[in-house]
């Protein structure tokens, strides 16, 4: 049996759908999956045992609207996909692209979410199975699952996120560590200020004050701020000049990755990063302001949600008309309390 899983888009999303894809892998022991995702994203399947291959979709650079890269990506999908025959296609996306996508695919059986924008409609009539799956405001690994339940009926199933970490790159952010004087042994808490969306990203005063809290009660304690290309320099030019705390300058994701796993709690706003550190048993706080917090967090007492009960979130817009008050709710106090409380 032959299984290709699909999935374009962000690093979280594709993490999220690594439960689905160990539960097929439980189901059919013997069965070869394949996964096809972006090239960021691919990187965090890597190592990732329940997957024979991984195909790397890469799109080129266009201004048209999304779903007319695949006329950039058609030469790809005939070359790879041409002579591969399929039994499964699960579509983790269900977009218009990806059923586009589907188009190359040679498959018995193609599962993916039902469409429901009215203009699009035909797209359903594409694939064999279009799921339509209610409980949208749910943990969105569970929804992924429910795609897998169309292969073979089960009752449960294990939620934890999938990413390995391989020995040599454990030891390549042992020796990041050692050369920049970070103690091995000591307690390290992680904060992670990079936001995708400028709604998502909780207020730079917040992160600085958050360092002063943790510096007057946790002496001890190293801090690392976990950076990304796009975060703002003068906030990191002000968290350098803190004491007790190191700036990691982003290299790749995969080292990244391997610096986290040998933390004690992270604390971030809602992103890939976050989802890495559930994926590597990491204490987790999340800063939630637009997002659905139940359908993109996993909550329990090692996993914290920080949010206010404003009545306009979860609005998932990229431009606050109430200047962020969801995230300036969340005051750096009360990220303190829960911090010591995860590090009892």
């Amino acid at each position: 049996m032959k299984i290709l899983f699909f999935r374009l888009g962000a690093i979280g999303d594709t993490l999220l759908t690594t439960p689905a894809v160990r539960k097929a892998r439980e189901i059919f022991p013997d069965a070869e999956i394949h996964y096809m995702a972006g090239e960021a994203a691919s990187e965090v399947l890597k190592n990732n045992k329940d997957i024979d291959k991984i195909i790397v979709l890469k799109l080129a650079k266009h201004f048209l609207p999304r779903e007319f890269g695949i006329l950039f990506a058609m030469p790809f999908l005939i070359r790879e996909f041409g002579d591969t025959e399929y039994d499964y296609f699960i579509d983790f996306e269900s977009s218009y692209f990806s059923a586009y996508v589907s188009f190359f695919i040679h498959a018995d059986k193609k599962i993916g979410h039902k469409i429901t924008s009215k203009k699009r409609l035909y797209l359903n009539k594409l694939y064999s199975t279009r799921v339509d799956y209610e409980d949208k405001g749910q943990y969105a690994a569970l929804r992924h699952l429910a795609l897998i339940r169309e292969l073979k009926p089960f009752e449960n199933a294990d939620l934890k996120l999938i990413l390995m970490i391989s020995y040599e790159e454990k030891c390549e952010a042992l020796k990041y560590m050692e050369k920049h004087g970070l103690n091995i042994r000591g307690r390290k808490i992680m904060l992670c200020i990079s936001s995708t969306w400028k709604t998502k990203s909780w207020p730079a005063g917040y992160w600085i004050e958050l360092v002063g809290l943790i510096n007057e009660r946790f002496r001890s304690h190293k801090i690392i701020i976990m950076t990304g290309p796009d975060d703002p320099a003068q906030l990191l030019d002000s968290l350098r000049a803190l004491p007790n705390v190191h700036v990691w300058d982003p290299v790749d994701l995969r080292p990244l990755a391997a610096l986290l796993s040998c933390g004690d709690v992270l604390i971030a706003n809602d992103g890939a990063v976050r989802h890495m550190a559930n994926a590597l048993d990491i204490k987790t706080i999340g800063l939630f302001g637009p997002t659905s917090d139940t359908g993109w967090a996993f909550e329990d007492k090692n996993n914290i949600v920080l949010k206010t009960g404003l009545d306009c979130r979860p609005c998932y817009k990229p431009e606050c008309p109430k200047d962020l008050e969801c995230l300036k709710g969340i005051k750096p106090v009360i990220v303190m309390e829960h911090l010591a409380e995860l590090l009892k």
